[in-house]
């Protein structure tokens, strides 16, 4: 399934259609983190949150972020692996790609 968000900036320039899919952000860190235990704790200094550059979550992050440092990965991926190296604390990602990352993540 492919999908695109419909932004201001997006529908300046494409006719979208009416959504048919509605999709929330995810936070998804490993299980075994010391300090991220809820949504609530993820902008907090020193944490490091990881989205996949040139997404929905990109700009909105930046925006909510005041306190937690936003690494913007570019590869296709590597937030999952920069997740386990331990250089990004959590990362954001959409309903349909948590849930197929899920075990990636776990085994953390």
């Amino acid at each position: 399934m492919f999908g695109v968000a419909v932004l201001p900036e997006r529908a300046a320039k494409v006719r979208f259609s009416q959504p048919y899919l509605r999709s929330d952000i995810w936070a998804v860190t490993t299980k075994t983190h010391p300090s991220l235990q809820g949504w609530g704790d993820i902008d907090k200094a020193g944490h490091v949150v990881g989205v996949q550059a040139g997404t929905f979550m990109e700009p909105i992050m930046k925006k909510a972020l005041t306190k937690a440092e936003l690494v913007s990965v570019k590869a296709p991926n590597t937030r999952e692996r920069e997740l386990q190296a331990g250089r990004i604390d959590v990362f954001m990602t959409e309903i349909g790609r948590a849930s197929c990352r899920e075990r990636v993540c776990s085994t953390v």
